[in-house]
């Protein structure tokens, strides 16, 4: 059944300190900016009103270049629902955020919000062995047309660059499996 289109109603996310809220006005026709969602907005609204409305608060919004939100990145969002929708698998984790260059980012928009230098998406499923597998990718956020299989990333090179770690719990051997190399699995684009 097709899900009803929800209005894009951005806005600050009040559960966060005043300094951290920013606008939602990125100036698109100066800055080149568009507000990108971290997770889908289809993703969100899929799950009803409540989460499409928390999904739309600036807190799952970043500075995205006018070129990368609707080409590669929509892209990639695009090649996630294919594979869920073949039936390959029945439930993805879908882990998305900023990657920035320096602690001082050099470029603000909307109220002083930072405008990272790249994206990262890890994507994770399970096989029918309930093995975990990932992928992970890297975005450049400027103008430049790249292809998808460019941009794949091993996990352990995206921990490296957020300084988060991704899957903490795994053995060494799951952990050399699943971090260490660039996997394609399912996430093929040639």
């Amino acid at each position: 059944e097709a899900v009803k289109a929800m209005p894009r109603n951005f806005r600050m996310d009040l559960d966060l300190p005043k300094y951290a809220r920013g606008k939602n006005d990125f100036k698109t026709a100066t800055s080149k900016m568009q507000l990108g969602h971290m997770a889908k907005h289809e993703d969100n609204r899929a799950w009803g009103r409540m989460n499409s409305d928390f999904g739309n608060r600036l807190s799952n919004i970043c500075p995205q270049h006018e070129d990368l939100n609707p080409k590669e990145w929509k892209q990639l969002e695009d090649l996630h629902h294919s594979v869920v929708k073949k039936g390959s698998v029945s439930i993805i984790w879908i882990i998305a955020g900023p990657i920035f260059n320096t602690d001082k980012p050099k470029r603000f928009v909307a109220n002083e919000v930072a405008v990272p230098n790249r994206f990262y998406k890890v994507i994770a499923w399970m096989d029918s062995e309930d093995k975990l597998h990932a992928v992970g990718y890297i975005f450049d956020n400027k103008k430049e047309k790249v292809f998808l299989k460019d941009c794949k990333h091993s996990v352990k090179e995206i921990e490296n660059s957020t300084g988060l770690i991704f899957f903490p719990y795994m053995n060494a051997e799951d952990e050399a499996r699943v971090k260490n190399r660039v996997n394609a699995g399912l996430w093929t684009h040639e």
